[in-house]
């Protein structure tokens, strides 16, 4: 345990998904846990804000989407020194 107050630092987290309904939903919690939260509905519009400075801190990926699915723009990212450090959470419906 680190001793603090337990409370975790502002994150900006990308959420990409095709559901907007699931990204919109996931957008707002982020949000209300303090953290600064930017939607994706595709592939290529993921790769465009994940590259964006300030880079954002922790992506949630879907991996069935249009125009990138989530697999490419997951191999993309990794392969980019910009945010191949950045982690990613791959969310999956299958």
């Amino acid at each position: 345990a680190s001793g603090g107050t337990g409370e975790l630092p502002s994150m900006r987290i990308l959420v990409a998904d095709d559901d907007r309904q699931f990204s919109q939903l996931a957008c707002q919690m982020l949000v209300a846990a303090g953290h600064q939260a930017i939607p994706a509905y595709d592939g290529a519009s993921a790769l465009m804000a994940a590259m964006r400075s300030p880079a954002p801190d922790m992506i949630v990926l879907d991996l069935q989407m249009p125009a990138g699915d989530g697999t490419t723009t997951l191999a993309k990212l990794k392969q980019s020194a910009k945010t191949a450090l950045i982690p990613v959470l791959v969310v999956s419906a299958t």
